[in-house]
C-alpha cells in the first residue's frame, strides 16, 4: 500500500506519467460517434450492449446478467428491474425506465435491440439478453479493436480522448455527467445517483425512496432526447391497431422468441419499420439486418408503415408520456398549438384557391375577356390586392 501510495503522488506531480486513476468518462457527443461508426459495421452485440450500458448507467455485470423475465414494456417505457439499488445487496425491485428517442435512431435503445433480436436466433435454453459465455470479455475486445481504427483513433486524438482510459465504465461515468449538467432543468442529483447505482451519504433508504419516481425523467434524458423541446415528450414508435398482419410479421422477424418478451417485441418491431428508410440509408447491402426475412419482404414493410405512430399524442387511448417535467409539458402544448394554427392556415389557403378557381370558370363561362380572368386569378392566389379603376371626378 505504501508503495501505491507513493507511486500515486508521483504520477500528480507529473514526474512519471499521467496520473489519472480509473476509467475516462466518455461524453455525450463521443458516445454518439462511436453509435454511428458501429451502426454500419456487423458489431451488433457490441453496439447493443454500449447503448443499454449508457441507458441503464449501471455496471457492465448487471447489464450482461439480465434476464427476460426482468424486462418488460410499461405504457412508453421499457423497463429493466434489478433486485437491488446499490447492486451489492439484495432487496426491493426497482426499474430503470428505458426510452425511444426517434428524434437520433443512431442511439435509440429500442432500436438497438430490435436489431439485436431480429439479427441473433432466440436460444430457448438460454434465458439471458445477451447470450453466450464471456460476453463481457468479448465487449471490450471488439470495443478496444474499434478504437483502433485509423480513422477512429484519429478523431479521438482530435477530441482529446485517451483510448488507454476508455472502458465500460466510461460509459456509466458519462451517462452519468451528461443526465447532470447541460440544463439547469435537469434531472435532480439523487434521482441520478439512485440510477447509478452510487450511494448518497447521508440519505436513509426511507428519504431515497421519494426519489426513484424521477427515474423516468432520468431515463428520458440519458437517452438523447432534447430536453428543452417538446421532442422530449415523444412517444415510442408504437402500432396503432392489433391485427393479423401484425403477428405475422413478429413471428417472421423475431423466431423462437420467449413469451415473457411477446409484448416488448411488438415496440422493438414497430421501431425497426419506423425506421426502415434510414436503415437502408445507412447500411451496407451485406449488412445481416437487410437481408432478414423482414426487410427482404418490401410488400409486408409497406404494409405495416400506416400502421405505426410517433408523435407527441397517440390515437391509443390511455398511451402517454410519462416522465415529462412541467416545462417541457408547456412546451408540448406550445407546439400543438402551433400546429393547429398551421392546419388552420393551410385550409384557408385552400379555400381560397378553389374559390378562385370557381371565380375564374365563372368568368369563363359568361364569355368575359381572358385577360380579366387571369388578372383576378394571379392577384387573388398571391394574396396581392386586386387594381381598382375609379372614374376621374369632374371639377
Amino acid at each position: 500500500m505504501k508503495e501505491l501510495k507513493q507511486s500515486i503522488e508521483n504520477d500528480s506531480t507529473g514526474n512519471i506519467h499521467s496520473s489519472k486513476v480509473g476509467k475516462e468518462p466518455i461524453s455525450m457527443d463521443t458516445y454518439q460517434y462511436l453509435a454511428q461508426k458501429m451502426l454500419g459495421s456487423d458489431s451488433t452485440f457490441t453496439r447493443t450492449f454500449m447503448i443499454i450500458l449508457w441507458n441503464l448507467m449501471c455496471r457492465s455485470p448487471s447489464s450482461l446478467n439480465i434476464k427476460h423475465d426482468q424486462i418488460k414494456w410499461y405504457n412508453d417505457a421499457l423497463c429493466i428491474e434489478f433486485s437491488n439499488m446499490n447492486e451489492d445487496e439484495p432487496g426491493q425491485q426497482y426499474p430503470r425506465h428505458i426510452y425511444a428517442n426517434p428524434v437520433m435512431p443512431w442511439i435509440c435503445p429500442i432500436l438497438a435491440l430490435g436489431m439485436y433480436w431480429s439479427t441473433c436466433q432466440f436460444d430457448r435454453s438460454c434465458d439471458q439478453l445477451f447470450e453466450g459465455s464471456r460476453q463481457y470479455e468479448r465487449f471490450r475486445k471488439e470495443l478496444r479493436l474499434l478504437l483502433t481504427v485509423p480513422e477512429i483513433a484519429t478523431e479521438m486524438e482530435r477530441r482529446g480522448v485517451n483510448v488507454n482510459y476508455i472502458g465500460t465504465n466510461s460509459f456509466r461515468k458519462g451517462a452519468t455527467a451528461f443526465c447532470v449538467s447541460g440544463s439547469t432543468a435537469c434531472p435532480s442529483y439523487a434521482a441520478v445517483q439512485l440510477r447509478a447505482g452510487y450511494p448518497i451519504a447521508g440519505v436513509g433508504d426511507t428519504n431515497s425512496l421519494y426519489e426513484i419516481v424521477g427515474d423516468q425523467y432520468v431515463g428520458r434524458t440519458v437517452c438523447g432526447l432534447p430536453i428543452n423541446s417538446h421532442e422530449f415528450g415523444f412517444l415510442p414508435p408504437h402500432f396503432i391497431v392489433s391485427n393479423s398482419l401484425i403477428t405475422t410479421a413478429l413471428n417472421l422477424t423475431f423466431p423462437r422468441a420467449p413469451t415473457a418478451l411477446s409484448f416488448v417485441l411488438e415496440f422493438a418491431l414497430a421501431s425497426l419499420v419506423y425506421h426502415s428508410d434510414y436503415l437502408r440509408q445507412q447500411l451496407n447491402s451485406a449488412h445481416p439486418l437487410l437481408i432478414s426475412p423482414l426487410f427482404a419482404d418490401r410488400d409486408l414493410l409497406n404494409q405495416l408503415k400506416p400502421l405505426v405512430s410517433c408523435t407527441t399524442e397517440s390515437p391509443k387511448v390511455g398511451f402517454r408520456s410519462t416522465g415529462i417535467p412541467p416545462h417541457v409539458a408547456v412546451l408540448m402544448e406550445f407546439q400543438s398549438l402551433k400546429n393547429t394554427i398551421k392546419d388552420q392556415s393551410a385550409r384557408e389557403e385552400d379555400s381560397t384557391q378553389r374559390l378562385v378557381t370557381n371565380i375564374v370558370s365563372e368568368l369563363l363561362r359568361s364569355g368575359a375577356g381572358n385577360l380579366a380572368s387571369i388578372d383576378i386569378e394571379s392577384n387573388i392566389s398571391s394574396k396581392k390586392p386586386i387594381d381598382k379603376q375609379y372614374p376621374t371626378a369632374r371639377l
